[in-house]
């Protein structure tokens, strides 16, 4: 899911154009919102500009929704790559 989105460059109305149908078997639309929420969430967070708890939410957030560690490791490094 999150190939197909960086594919895409995030962006989901080039993804709603040049998309193929077995990629769309994968992620929708929805799921490349809920991935962009999680990537300003975590933006914020390293950028300093939220409180301890709205962190520690968004961490709880990210585990239950996560199958495993890695797939929040690696949404993680995104964020990070994205504002350098």
């Amino acid at each position: 899911m999150i190939d197909i989105y960086q594919l895409f460059g995030g962006d989901v109305d080039e993804f709603a154009r040049l998309g193929k149908s077995a990629q769309r078997l994968i992620i929708d639309n929805d799921d490349f919102f809920r991935i962009d929420d999680i990537l300003h969430s975590l933006d914020m967070i390293n950028k300093k500009l939220v409180s301890g708890l709205f962190e520690e939410n968004v961490y709880q957030n990210l585990k239950s929704q996560c199958d495993n560690e890695s797939i929040i490791d690696r949404l993680i490094k995104i964020s990070i790559d994205r504002k350098s």
